[in-house]
């Protein structure tokens, strides 16, 4: 009788214990999953745009600096905006897979809503994401190597 207890209390906790580890796998796949999406949703201000030249013998790099940086808005309905120092108002959408956001520019229709120069180009720029003590860091770079810098507001 002892042996038959004693079996049962050893297969309910082996049981137990495969349980929580699979649903503990399962939230860490998730999180990890999700991790950029999650970092990512909130405001940004665009401090920097950064992009090197080549020649035949150097490579100089150059940059652009904003007095009134450009406020970029990333919403957990993966939509956004970037709103510039002007008032103006770009509207975009974004999706993250794994190291690289997708963003594309949106019109609410008007004509003269449409985007000709964006801000950010629609298209893939892979995520670099910075925690500090002071402050969060992001940086966007596109294909061509053009790295827009930003910070956490």
């Amino acid at each position: 009788m002892k042996i038959r207890i004693i079996l049962l209390i050893v297969s309910v906790l082996l049981f137990s214990c495969r349980e929580d580890s699979n649903e503990f796998k399962t939230t860490i796949t998730q999180q990890h999953k999700n991790k950029n999406d999650f970092r990512l949703i909130g405001s940004w201000m665009m401090n920097t745009i950064q992009w090197q030249v080549k020649t035949d013998s150097t490579t100089i790099t150059k940059f652009i600096q904003y007095n009134q940086c450009p406020e970029l808005s990333f919403s957990s309905d993966n939509k956004g905006f970037i709103k510039l120092g002007n008032g103006s108002m770009e509207q975009i959408k974004w999706k993250v897979n794994k190291q690289f956001i997708q963003i594309v520019n949106v019109s609410s229709g008007n004509k003269s809503d449409i985007v000709h120069n964006p801000t950010l180009n629609d298209g893939n720029y892979r995520i670099m994401l910075k925690d500090s003590i002071e402050y969060q860091e992001g940086i966007l770079i596109n294909l061509a190597g053009t790295k827009f810098i930003l910070s956490k507001i």
